[in-house]
């Protein structure tokens, strides 16, 4: 069960990846886009932060 959750919050959880020393905005991209959560987690900030309004992520 911890694997599956893992690799549903994001592939690199699962492979164990290091992803500390990633910086360029293509690597970023390339992360971003492994996970359809953080996908549309960044598309629904976007549409509140056009709004003028803030946002706040709670994690656990």
């Amino acid at each position: 069960m911890v694997k599956l959750k893992q690799i549903c919050n994001h592939p690199y959880q699962y492979l164990k990846k290091d992803i500390s020393s990633i910086g360029k905005d293509n690597e970023i991209k390339d992360i971003i886009s492994q996970s359809n959560k953080l996908e549309r987690l960044l598309e629904m900030t976007d549409e509140v932060i056009s709004n003028g309004e803030k946002v706040l992520i709670f994690t656990q």
